[in-house]
């Protein structure tokens, strides 16, 4: 079962800080049973430059030394926003790193996860067609790395109705896949049930599931998974009854002890699984 679960790097933020190394860590959580490992802009350790430029070299070096784990790279752009065009270079430094991470061994699928954390209106006009053009050309050159590869999008601060309209727009167009945290659903006020949203998502428009808690009063997340703000286990319940099979990855808050915690939260939704 824990072969399906996975970690987001920025998880590991106090060992990082502390000089642990990316390989190690990843090495830790594979002991786990994990076997998806999200890498995130700004907790890659030696993996990115100190302006969060991911080193594609030694990310593919990553890739060669775990062929049993799945990578996808994690990076902010304004795509939702349409704030700013993208930076060029970065651009091409996160498709170079995103192919890099695609392991020929086990699972050859270059796969790049963005998130919009710019602001929290949803492009309209001008700035729409500048998102929309934007992932269009993104998915243009990933896949012309790779016929296989995934472009993920994750819904963040922005009201889930209008970011829902811009990811179906831009679905119209490309596969665009939705990295779907229910837990995000609390960055904004109003909208749709939680369990009126998950029943609205096709479980293979999916590519990844964040799993993470936190208070009702407060936007902290909490280390560990028990009863708080979202409704857990009943998002997962929804999902799986729906035939979703893909990747759970935890997003939890960084803390001292985030191995013993983690294993916890893996034993916890193992039980959740077990309840369908």
């Amino acid at each position: 079962m824990r072969d399906r679960f996975g970690i987001v790097s920025n998880c590991w933020r106090v060992q990082l800080d502390e000089g642990a190394s990316i390989e190690s860590l990843i090495e830790r959580g594979l002991q786990l049973g994990m076997r998806h490992f999200e890498l995130r802009q700004g907790a890659l350790g030696d993996c990115e430059t100190e302006d969060r430029f991911p080193i594609s070299d030694r990310l593919g070096r990553l890739a060669s030394r775990f062929p049993e784990a799945t990578f996808d790279l994690a990076v902010e752009m304004p795509v939702v926003t349409g704030a700013a065009p993208i930076d060029v270079n970065f651009e091409a430094r996160c498709l170079a790193a995103a192919v890099a991470l695609a392991s020929p061994a086990y699972e050859p699928r270059p796969h790049l996860r963005i998130v919009d954390l710019a602001g929290s209106a949803v492009a309209t006009g001008a700035d729409r067609a500048r998102s929309l053009d934007a992932l269009s050309l993104l998915d243009e050159k990933l896949r012309g790395a790779s016929e296989l590869s995934i472009l993920s999008l994750e819904h963040s601060i922005q009201p889930w109705p209008q970011f829902r309209e811009l990811f179906d727009e831009a679905r119209s167009a490309i596969d665009l896949k939705l990295c779907f945290d229910p837990c995000n659903l609390w960055l904004f006020d109003g909208g749709p049930p939680v369990s009126e949203i998950v029943a609205s998502i096709e479980p293979e428009q999916i590519s990844m599931l964040h799993v993470k808690q936190r208070g009702e009063d407060s936007p902290g997340v909490w280390p560990g998974l028990e009863p708080g703000a979202l409704p857990w286990p009943e998002p997962i319940h929804q999902l799986e009854t729906a035939g979703y099979v893909g990747p759970i990855l935890f997003e939890t808050a960084p803390c001292a002890d985030v191995f013993k915690q983690t294993d916890a939260n893996c034993r916890q939704l193992e039980e959740w699984l077990r309840q369908i």
